[in-house]
């Protein structure tokens, strides 16, 4: 259980001045405050909208996690994600945690998630599952959990251990955490964020 001394930020987003942007972006996301929680809505098939808040404090190793849920309809896909260990340009340095809340034929009809490292814009390594942990259903929530130590990833979804992933190569000595959103669909999608925390504790 992680404690309060542990707690570097914590945003539940009930607060419309804690830092998000909330706004249409160039690149066709539109971001707002909404009802105590954060939206992000895209309307561009293939977009990636990385949501960045610079104001939160820089963690390298700790616990990561946020809930996440679609508002759109089950059946227009995306992805969602949870982004640690980036630099000032999240799209040439970051590991990433991405969750397909669909079911995907590939899979057996479950959702996926998959976890890799992007150095200097070149994708170095990447591990995907297979899950049936993931709420596909729209408003369902799901949460995503990181903890880092050090070359240790951990990966939970919905409190259930994912794996333990090792890699002393790309350690990316950086420590913006961000949110993201990717959309593999050619209608709006619609997704919502809520309690995004960052802690110290690197052990379950």
């Amino acid at each position: 259980m992680i404690q309060k001394s542990d707690v570097v930020f914590f945003d539940d987003f009930s607060d419309t001045k804690s830092g998000w942007p909330h706004q249409k972006s160039y690149e066709d996301c539109y971001y707002q405050y909404y009802n105590g929680r954060y939206r992000v809505e895209v309307d561009d098939y293939g977009q990636r909208c990385i949501i960045p808040n610079f104001s939160v404090p820089e963690q390298i190793n700790g616990t990561f996690s946020v809930k996440v849920r679609r508002k759109s309809n089950e059946e227009d896909h995306l992805l969602y994600g949870l982004i640690f260990g980036a630099g000032t340009d999240a799209t040439e340095d970051r590991w990433a945690l991405e969750v397909y809340p669909n079911k995907d034929p590939d899979c057996s009809n479950k959702p996926f998630y998959w976890l890799y490292a992007l150095v200097d814009g070149d994708q170095k390594k990447l591990y995907d599952r297979c899950t049936d942990v993931i709420d596909t259903d729209e408003d369902d929530w799901n949460e995503l959990k990181i903890i880092r130590n050090g070359k240790t990833i951990k990966v939970y979804l919905n409190g259930e251990s994912k794996g333990e992933y090792n890699d002393a190569n790309y350690l990316l000595d950086k420590g913006y955490t961000l949110l993201e959103v990717v959309s593999v669909s050619n209608e709006e999608i619609t997704v919502e964020f809520d309690d995004f925390e960052i802690s110290r504790k690197t052990t379950p």
